[in-house]
């Protein structure tokens, strides 16, 4: 009949709910999602179209129980009720704990989804938080932070680290490509192999060429290859502080020239002031030699006041 399709080779004509049934590409026909799926129990999936499967939802009284490797399947929710290694996400989802809680090792679980005890062989810690053995702590792949009582990987405080004493103190790297500094800390190899670190062959620890005065690259603490900026290489192939004194820089010599030219015109200025000055004077010595002649042959003062012509030059000096 119309708006019906046949289902799974012509068992049943239904209309099509495409979670309840799928299209298979293979054959271009339409299959039941519980049939044909390989999960028993599954009512509605979703298809890809080649070959892969996601169920949905399954048949009344059956849910969905997801367990670790990504297993999913169908199971009668009544076996599964107060059973506390699973946790219940919903109507139609359970849980294994350690999956959905993401406490690894993790054997039971409360309504909350907290963690209440770990599988055998393992300890729970950090406030039901954690599940340890104790081949994880002697291994030292953890350490304990005495300020809270806490245990971490220790890559979670030290970069690189595999094993560790604490917090600050890094055993070992996680693999090759990291070595131990003397700070207990791991870094690239790399910069070994570039000459920024060298070996210290007491602790067999690796060295920044930085903690030698003015080096950057070196071959032991006794021979730098490089020196950092404002340093120069000395006899002793270590690195030496430039002089203030050994090396005048273009503006420190424009600043010379400047200030020699600043000087030459300012005692420039001074000595034409002082000209200028001295020739006014002769000009006034003159002045006062014409007027003392001319008043000297008529007999009369000068300003109403006889006085002597040494008098007379003091005062037009002092002028």
């Amino acid at each position: 009949m119309n708006n019906f399709e046949l289902i799974d080779d012509g068992e049943k004509c239904d209309d099509i709910n495409l979670n309840i049934y799928y299209k298979d590409n293979t054959d271009n026909k339409y299959k039941s999602c519980s049939k044909y799926n390989l999960m028993p129990n599954c009512y509605e999936c979703e298809y890809n179209g080649i070959d892969e499967f996601t169920c949905l939802k399954c048949i009344n009284e059956y849910v969905l129980l997801h367990e670790a490797g990504n297993v999913i399947s169908c199971k009668a929710e009544s076996t599964l009720i107060g059973d506390t290694k699973y946790f219940k996400k919903d109507e139609n989802n359970y849980y294994q704990c350690d999956i959905y809680n993401k406490v690894e090792n993790c054997d039971t679980c409360n309504s909350g989804n907290e963690c209440l005890s770990c599988k055998d062989g393992y300890d729970i810690v950090n406030e039901n938080k954690l599940c340890l053995s104790s081949s994880d702590i002697q291994s030292k792949k953890y350490y304990l932070d005495n300020d809270n009582n806490y245990y971490y990987l220790c890559s979670y405080s030290l970069a690189h680290c595999s094993t560790c004493d604490n917090k600050i103190k890094c055993l070992t790297c996680i693999n090759n490509d990291y070595v131990i500094e003397i700070n207990d800390k791991c870094i690239d190899k790399d910069l070994v192999t570039q000459n920024y670190y060298y070996l210290n062959e007491e602790n067999n620890k690796y060295i920044s060429c930085s903690e030698i005065v003015g080096c950057e690259k070196c071959i032991s603490a006794t021979e730098c290859i490089s020196c950092q900026k404002g340093f120069n290489f000395n006899s002793d192939n270590l690195c030496k502080k430039e002089s203030s004194d050994s090396k005048i820089t273009s503006a420190q010599i424009c600043g010379i020239v400047i200030g020699c030219v600043g000087l030459g015109l300012i005692f420039a200025v001074i000595v034409l002031l002082i000209s200028k000055k001295k020739r006014n004077n002769i000009k006034k010595l003159d002045i006062i030699s014409t007027k003392y002649e001319e008043n000297k042959n008529v007999g009369e003062p000068i300003n109403g006041i006889n006085k002597s012509s040494e008098d007379i030059v003091k005062t037009e000096e002092k002028k």
